[in-house]
């Protein structure tokens, strides 16, 4: 099992649009067990996502494929980057079954 939670920076005045893109047009994701896009309140810039996968082979393939890629691309003049990337370990994984 691989898991992450990560903060990704948004360009000025665009967290919210970006948070909606990858709530609601992320590709596919096989092998993921678990997604979520936050907000803060308070922080206007960023925009965290929390994921859980099978294995970190499952996470490496989606972030490699097309798909994804393109989806990189139309996400580029939203975003500056990620800020935080914390990889974690799950606790009570039966919540995910």
């Amino acid at each position: 099992m691989s898991a992450m939670i990560g903060r990704i920076e948004a360009t000025p005045g665009n967290r919210d649009a970006l948070a909606r893109m990858l709530a609601e047009q992320t590709p596919e994701m096989p092998g993921c067990l678990f997604y979520l896009v936050s907000v803060e309140p308070g922080d206007d810039s960023g925009v965290w996502i929390a994921e859980c996968w099978e294995d970190a082979a499952a996470h490496r393939d989606w972030l490699e494929s097309d798909a994804v890629t393109a989806f990189r691309e139309q996400l580029a003049p939203l975003m500056v980057g990620y800020s935080e990337r914390h990889e974690v370990t799950p606790v009570g994984l039966d919540l995910l079954q």
